[in-house]
């Protein structure tokens, strides 16, 4: 989970080049999923269109960097008709004011928090006499430009901790009711994290892409010991030796190579 000012600013990384291909510029929502569709790209370059990389081209969102597969992820608003509508919008859940819908005053929204594998909005940051509050987005019905409408019993299920908000998923299926006798409601499987087959042919990916490049700088570990000295050339151990010390170490790898 991360919180929506922890990806914007995040430079943009692409796994085939090894390279940085622009900057995070903002979070497009869509707000009748209550999700981040698009992530819009800044770059220099890029002055006369807005560029967006769909959420779903996104490999992983991590403490330095947001990492695509390659720059074709990256497409221009003009052919994401649906990219553009949503960015036209111009919902942004941050500063929204929070009402029930009996018309009652919870705040105003100063944070939201999303799931960064899915880019689900989880939850919402907002104060109440000064102090920080959170909610599930389970308990928002709308998500409007100006305002944020909740359930009237909304107010039941505010906490006071950010860790409150991420409960475990349930089980497979969950039982509702209607008028006619019970309903089976199917729910969707909690995400499986990746197999250690999946994991070493991601691994191995890197390897192929890093292999034989130059560094531009020094590498260093997250305790701050020398890793790699500037004009290095990866070998296959030196990168696995980087996968063991942390995927921020390839991270930073990637972002400063040649060859």
């Amino acid at each position: 989970m991360k919180k929506s000012n922890q990806i914007v600013g995040l430079p943009i990384i692409s796994i085939e080049s090894g390279s940085e291909i622009g900057h995070v510029k903002s979070l497009v929502v869509n707000a009748s999923d209550k999700s981040i569709d698009f992530l819009t790209v800044d770059h220099p370059d890029w002055d006369v269109s807005v560029k967006a990389v769909p959420f779903r081209k996104v490999i992983g969102v991590g403490e330095y960097a947001v990492m695509i597969e390659e720059e074709k992820s990256i497409f221009d608003l003009s052919e994401i008709p649906i990219a553009n509508e949503l960015v036209k919008k111009k919902i942004s859940i941050i500063g929204t004011k929070i009402i029930n819908r009996k018309g009652q005053f919870h705040g105003e929204v100063s944070e939201y928090y999303l799931d960064d594998n899915t880019g689900r909005v989880i939850g919402l940051e907002f104060k109440t006499n000064d102090t920080e509050q959170f909610l599930s987005t389970e308990h928002v019905i709308t998500l409007g430009k100006d305002l944020l409408i909740v359930a009237e019993d909304a107010i039941d299920h505010i906490v006071n901790q950010p860790e409150e908000l991420f409960e475990p998923l349930k089980p497979y299926t969950s039982e509702t009711y209607s008028t006619h006798g019970k309903v089976e409601v199917v729910r969707e499987a909690p995400k499986e994290e990746p197999s250690a087959e999946e994991d070493n042919g991601f691994k191995e990916k890197q390897i192929a892409i890093l292999e034989g490049k130059k560094l531009l700088k020094d590498i260093y570990t997250p305790s701050g010991e020398l890793l790699f000295e500037e004009g290095s050339v990866l070998t296959r151990d030196e990168i696995e030796k980087a996968q063991e010390t942390g995927v921020g170490v390839v991270v930073e790898m990637s972002m400063h190579v040649s060859g």
